[in-house]
């Protein structure tokens, strides 16, 4: 019993020797938890958004005279905190203002005065303050009449009844071997109402078993995420709920290749307002409440990116990577022929722009090609190969080429890739509007017009001008 005893002894002194040195660190006189004085972190009655509500302590002064609360050189306590609720996780430093940005705040004998304001944070943070999260043994660091004092053991809580709902949801992980994983889940809302106390110091959360409300409708893609580590990894690229199935979503999660355990739903935006967790069914199928069961569900994932490129099928065309690295099986491609949409004046520039950068051709077809990801317009990291099949119309061509039309009606002569009695396709890197030309059968593109009723009467004549009209084009062509 005495080897005990002592061990516990030497254990105790131990942890006060190191808490000791925490804060004693380049101090003199400094005292722990003064008599006198009584320190709180509290906490507005919950109304409807965390957010609006930060964590506020109070210094209470039970003495009989008025004292004066200071901070450091830049007017700030120092508050200590677990930033993880790991069990061997470090306390760690945090600074802030005095209450109101001031440099000094008097406290009369038996009156109790707000002297920190602590600012809610993001879901990740310890400053996050959404429940039933409680935050628990703070310290916090006051210069009392110009006297370091240290109070430890603060606990933070809420007073007043909250609702947050709970949503229910396994995930299914399925590699989609193209940089992202394909997340299912239905997720259904249940009540739960937490009532919290405190007393002195200590606050703590009664919480009943609770409610069913429904299936969880109507959240987008932005009001998801995966969280490992701590924060937030990747990005939610497509999200989408069931049209039969109320509260069934699809999502699409892309990050770098890899097998991850671990793995945390984020959703509301990462806000904090509710958490995924999984419970088991029944034998009628409904869903086993148990207080073990109320925590956040963990998942895992593996993400794999293939070298076979990634090839996007359209009824008019095919796109294939040749490059690009950002674009998944699932983008939808956007290719539709436009000429008759064009206005007369807007084709005959570009008709002459044509010929001008590409030869003497015409414009057989004008595309408006793009990518699109969940409705919104992507641009691929790199290059890909677009094919376009050729039709009845392309065919009345020879020497057909793709030239890249640019928003001011600039042509650019793309490089081909190849031309085939089947196909032509062309590799580029960004998308807007692109045109097959060529020169029709059995002439050299477009007739020059004729001016007034002159003709050629000498067939030596019209042979010279026809020998240099071809010189001419030929030097083009070689130009260009």
């Amino acid at each position: 019993m005495k080897k005990r005893f002592s061990c516990v002894l030497f254990v105790f002194a131990l942890i006060m020797s190191m808490s000791s040195m925490v804060f004693a660190e380049g101090e003199n006189n400094v005292e722990f938890n003064p008599s006198g004085f009584t320190v709180l972190a509290v906490h507005q009655e919950y109304k409807e958004s965390v957010k609006e509500y930060p964590m506020t302590m109070t210094l209470t002064n039970d003495t009989d005279e008025a004292v004066t609360i200071t901070g450091d050189e830049n007017n700030q306590l120092t508050i200590f905190v677990k930033s993880s609720p790991h069990p061997m996780a470090q306390k760690e430093a945090y600074e802030y203002d005095l209450y109101g940005g001031v440099t000094e705040i008097v406290v009369e004998a038996g009156e109790t005065k707000e002297i920190v304001e602590v600012p809610t944070g993001s879901a990740i943070s310890w400053r996050a303050f959404f429940h039933p999260t409680m935050v628990n043994d703070m310290d916090v660091k006051i210069n009392i009449n110009g006297e370091t004092k240290v109070f430890t053991g603060i606990d933070y809580g809420i007073t007043g009844i909250i609702w947050n709902p709970l949503y229910i949801g396994q995930i299914v992980s399925t590699d989609n071997e193209d940089g992202t994983v394909t997340l299912k889940f239905d997720l259904t809302a249940y009540q739960e109402d937490h009532e919290f106390f405190c007393e002195g110091k200590s606050c703590w959360v009664e919480s009943p078993v609770p409610t069913l409300v429904g299936p969880k409708t109507g959240l987008k893609k932005s009001e998801f995420g995966v969280v490992k580590d701590g924060p937030e990894a990747g990005e939610i690229i497509y999200a989408k709920e069931s049209a039969e199935t109320p509260g069934e979503y699809e999502v699409i999660w892309r990050y770098e290749p890899g097998t991850y355990e671990e793995l945390y739903l984020n959703t509301a935006a990462g806000s904090g307002d509710f958490f995924v967790c999984y419970l088991p069914k029944d034998e009628n199928g409904e869903y086993r409440i148990a207080e073990s069961h109320l925590r956040r569900y963990h998942f895992a994932a593996t993400i794999t990116q293939t070298d076979d490129p990634v090839v996007i099928e359209h009824e008019d065309a095919t796109l294939e990577t040749a490059g690009a690295t950002n674009i998944p099986k699932f983008v939808e491609l956007y290719f539709k022929e436009v000429s008759d949409d064009i206005d007369e004046n807007t084709m005959k520039t570009y008709g002459e722009n044509v010929q001008e950068a590409a030869g003497n051709k015409e414009i057989v077809h004008i595309y408006d090609v793009g990518l699109l990801l969940d409705g919104e317009e992507i641009t691929p990291n790199g290059p890909v190969k677009i094919t376009i099949p050729l039709d009845a119309k392309m065919k009345q061509y020879v020497d057909l080429k793709i030239v890249y039309i640019s928003d001011t009606g600039k042509v650019t002569v793309v490089e081909v890739y190849e031309v085939t009695d089947t196909h032509i396709s062309f590799i580029t890197d960004h998308f807007s509007y692109y045109a097959v030309v060529g020169s029709p059968r059995g002439g050299e593109g477009p007739k020059l017009p004729m001016t007034g009723t002159t003709m050629i009467q000498s067939p030596l004549l019209g042979l010279l001008l026809l020998g240099l009209g071809s010189v001419i084009l030929k030097r083009k062509r070689f130009e260009h």
